[in-house]
This record gives C-alpha cells, sequence and structure tokens, in this order.
C-alpha cells in the first residue's frame, strides 16, 4: 500500500504541471506527449488501487470472519472458564462440607462416651464449631445466601440428632442429671443380678446418659467457632449459633401463628426448627436449670459434699454460698449464672413455663441459699469505689448475679 502512495504523490503534481503547459502553449508537443503519459500512468495506477481496494475488501470480511470466530472462541472459553469455577467451587463446598460432616459425626461420638461432665461439654462445644455454617469464610462460594443455606443445613441436621437423647417423657430431663450420676447408676445397675431388676435399671441408666447427652448440648448450643468470631467482631455478619436459630424459630412460631407474617418470611432454618418446636423449648428450658445447676456446684456446699446424704441435705437446710474460692470460679459462676437467667427471661418472653419438676432441684436448692455477709461487704465496696482486690471484685459479681438469679420471677 504505501508503493502506491508514493507513486500518487509524485504523479500529481507532474499532471498539473502538463495541464498548465497545454494551456499556456499547446503547441508544445512534448508537453502534451508528457500529459498523456501521466494520464496514461494515473489510469494505471487507479486500476491497480482499484484492484488493491477488492483485495482489501475480500481481506476485510475475511478478518471480519476471522473476528466472528474469535468472538465465538472468546465466548466458549468464557462458557469452560465459568463452568471451571462453578466446578472448582462445587468441589470445594463438597470438600468442606465432607470433612465438616465426618469431623461432626467423630465428635458427637466422643460426646456420648465421655466419662466426665466436664469432657462432654468440651466435645459438645467442639461439635458446634464443625457445622459448615461456622466455618463460612463470606470468600467466593461462600455468600450470604450460601451461609443462610447451610445455617438451614445444620438446624435440620442437629434437630434431628438431637432427638436420639430426648426422652419421651420430656419432665425427665433434670439438671441434675450429668455424666457421673448417670455412670454411677449403671455401675450399681451392673452390678445387680441377672433378671428383670437389672435390666430395668440398665435402662433407666442408658435414659440417664442420654439426658446428660442432651444438658450438655443444651448449655454448650451458643457456641461459635473462632473464625465466626473474628467476623462477627469485624462487623462482616451477625452471630449466628444453634441456640439464636432456636430462639429465632420459637419467636417467628407466634407470629406465624397469630397471622402476622408467614414461614417465608423467615430464614430457613426456622421452618426446620419449627417441625420440633417441644424439643427446641425442652433446650432452652434444660439450658436455663443446667446452667444453673453448674453454678450452684462451683459456688455452694454441693462442690464439697463428700456423699449423696450430704448433698441431699442442701435440699432441707439453710445453706451459704462458699467465698473462699479463687477470682476464676467466682466469674465463672457467675457467667453461669447470667446466662441461666438470660434463659430464663427468653422463656418468659416466649410465654413459655417450664414443667413444674424441671427445675425442682435448683428450686429447692435456691429456697435455702443464702447470701454471705463476706459477700454482702465486697459489693458494697465496689459500689462504694472503693479500692478492692481482684478477689473482692468477682466476689461482688457473683454476688449480683446470685441475687439477680435467686429473685428471678
Amino acid at each position: 500500500m504505501s508503493k502506491f502512495k508514493k507513486t500518487l504523490k509524485v504523479t500529481v503534481p507532474m499532471t498539473i504541471v502538463a495541464s498548465m503547459g497545454f494551456l499556456v502553449a499547446c503547441s508544445q508537443m512534448k508537453e502534451l506527449k508528457e500529459m498523456h503519459d501521466a494520464t496514461t500512468e494515473m489510469r494505471d495506477i487507479t486500476k491497480e488501487m482499484n484492484q488493491k481496494t477488492k483485495e482489501m475488501g475480500a481481506n476485510t470480511e475475511e478478518m471480519k470472519g476471522s473476528t466472528k470466530t474469535m468472538e465465538q472462541l472468546t465466548k466458549a472459553l468464557s462458557i469452560k472458564t465459568d463452568e471451571l469455577g462453578s466446578l472448582t467451587s462445587e468441589l470445594y463446598r463438597a470438600a468442606k462440607q465432607g470433612t465438616a460432616m465426618a469431623l461432626r459425626e467423630e465428635i458427637l461420638k466422643k460426646v456420648v462416651s465421655s466419662t466426665s461432665h466436664v469432657e462432654k461439654l468440651s466435645k459438645a462445644a467442639k461439635y458446634y464449631m464443625a457445622f459448615e455454617y461456622q466455618i463460612w469464610s463470606g470468600v467466593g462460594p461462600d455468600t450470604m445466601e450460601s451461609r443462610e443455606k447451610l445455617a438451614s443445613s445444620a438446624a435440620r441436621e442437629f434437630i434431628r440428632e438431637i432427638q436420639r437423647f430426648t426422652p419421651a417423657d420430656l419432665e425427665k430431663i433434670s439438671p441434675v442429671v450429668i455424666t457421673e450420676s448417670a455412670h454411677a447408676m449403671r455401675a450399681a445397675a451392673e452390678s445387680l443380678p441377672a433378671g428383670e431388676e437389672k435390666n430395668t435399671a440398665l435402662k433407666a441408666a442408658a435414659e440417664a446418659d442420654s439426658v446428660s447427652t442432651f444438658n450438655a448440648l443444651a448449655v454448650t448450643m451458643h457456641i461459635l467457632n473462632p473464625i465466626q468470631e473474628d467476623l462477627v467482631e469485624g462487623k462482616k455478619v451477625e452471630k449466628l449459633s444453634m441456640y439464636s436459630m432456636i430462639k429465632h424459630a420459637i419467636l417467628a412460631d407466634r407470629e406465624i401463628d397469630s397471622g402476622r407474617k408467614y414461614p417465608t418470611d423467615f430464614p430457613g432454618y426456622v421452618g426446620e426448627i419449627r417441625s420440633y418446636l417441644e424439643i427446641s423449648r425442652a433446650l432452652v428450658i434444660a439450658r436455663a436449670d443446667s446452667l444453673g445447676m453448674m453454678a450452684l456446684a462451683r459456688c455452694s456446699p454441693l462442690a464439697v459434699a463428700k456423699d449423696k446424704e450430704s448433698a441431699l441435705g442442701l435440699l432441707f437446710a439453710k445453706w451459704e454460698f462458699q467465698t473462699q474460692l479463687s477470682s476464676k470460679v467466682m466469674r465463672d459462676a457467675a457467667l453461669f449464672l447470667a446466662a441461666a437467667i438470660e434463659a430464663k427471661k427468653f422463656l418468659k418472653d416466649a410465654g413459655i413455663t417450664p414443667p413444674v419438676n424441671a427445675d425442682f432441684s435448683v428450686k429447692k436448692l435456691l429456697a435455702n441459699a443464702q447470701i454471705s455477709e463476706e459477700m454482702k461487704a465486697a459489693r458494697e465496696a465496689v459500689k462504694s469505689g472503693a479500692k478492692v482486690s481482684e478477689r473482692q471484685a468477682a466476689l461482688a459479681e457473683l454476688t449480683n448475679h446470685v441475687e439477680a438469679f435467686l429473685t428471678f420471677e
């Protein structure tokens, strides 16, 4: 193409000069011949340019075809890339779900087989941490929609698993039934001679062991995985635990029954839990009672009771909370009581009345509880703004929670 442009630039001035010569002196044949030659050359160049233009047109059409083909290839590649991304996401979800599910199954077996209440609580906490919604990252395929789906799946799985440990008579769920007491019942049953009595005792021991697992799962259902805690602290998501989902479902049920809202107005996990509301309510009741009993076990004479008779005596005689405890033990007991009060308040607000004998032992123990003078003094010192020791501060905190728990209506 550059060759033709160059020739054209030289030829056009020559044509102009020849034309001027013809107008000035048409008798000069030499100049006329030059004009003729230039015109002929221009014609040849024009023909050649037309041919090249046609060739360029053909090339352009070919380029259009190539461009279209490239577009199709690019589109196909994009589709393949999308498919690959989708496949990668599915593999990621499947791998994460498979690993988490296997881990939960293994941990739940350990919850059941635990030989102490502390161990059972620890394993129960880890069980909740292993649900997929707990390890949701908010990155890539972990969208907000997927988080809700994972929560619904977790609720469905949990509410079905908990039925394994739920007695037919919900009133048999007692906060005094813990791992140690269930194992003691089993040991006593196994010492009996073969027969109906032994079979009955073994059955009761097995049921008690299931109730101890039910209580442990009720106490720990607020647990969050550290991965979720980081997201909550960063204000990227709202806190989501099995406990929060169960409370949401219980309250939503009232809204739906009243006609103010529809099932579709709530997340999927609400529908999963609403199908088993009796068990859900029983879990919250067991949580309140068990946490209260755990606090009493740490800071009442129960902690130092040497035998069953001494422990039972607390049901019929006045007693004071122990104050010769470490700051950590007292703060732990205060936290248990605070959580128990929160659960009781929720039950009250939701219009749920616990069975009369569900917290009978706790109520009897608390009816005889007395706040010691030392506890009152520590509380007054903190109220006055005086400088107090760490132990006095912990004792004052415990006193406030004990009083709130004792007077809760």
